[in-house]
C-alpha cells in the first residue's frame, strides 16, 4: 500500500522538526564548550601571565647577584693588593689560602669576610 502525499509530508515535517532539535541542541553544547574552553583559556593566561613575571623577577635578581659577585670579587682583589703593600710573602701566602678555602666566589656575605680575614 502506497501511502497518501500527506503522510509522507508529515513524516518529513517530523524528521524535518527532529533534525532541527538535535542541532538546536548542538549549538547550545557548542556554547557551553565554547565557555568552558575560554574559562580554562582564562586562566590558562593568568598563570603564563605570572610564570612570566616570576621568571622576569629571577632573572633580574640573578643580574644582580651576579654584579654583586663581580663587586665583591673586584673589593678581594682590592683587599689583597692592599696587603701586599702592607704583608711579608709569607703572610700574604696564608692570606691567599685562607681565601681559596673559603671560596667567596660560591656566596656573597661582607659580615663574613670580614670575620675571615680578621682571623
Amino acid at each position: 500500500m502506497q501511502k497518501k502525499p500527506s503522510d509522507a509530508l508529515n513524516e518529513f515535517e517530523d524528521y524535518i522538526f527532529r533534525v532541527s532539535k538535535r542541532l538546536s541542541n548542538l549549538e547550545i553544547e557548542s556554547e557551553e564548550t565554547e565557555k568552558t574552553i575560554n574559562k580554562h583559556d582564562e586562566g590558562f593566561n593568568s598563570v603564563s601571565e605570572l610564570f612570566t613575571e616570576e621568571i622576569d623577577r629571577i632573572k633580574k635578581e640573578s643580574n644582580q647577584i651576579s654584579i654583586d659577585v663581580k663587586n665583591t670579587v673586584r673589593e678581594l682583589h682590592n683587599i689583597a693588593k692592599e696587603f701586599q703593600n702592607l704583608t711579608k710573602k709569607e703572610q700574604l701566602d696564608k692570606i691567599k689560602k685562607k681565601i681559596d678555602d673559603w671560596a667567596p666566589e660560591t656566596f656573597i656575605n661582607k659580615s663574613y669576610a670580614n670575620k675571615v680575614l680578621k682571623n
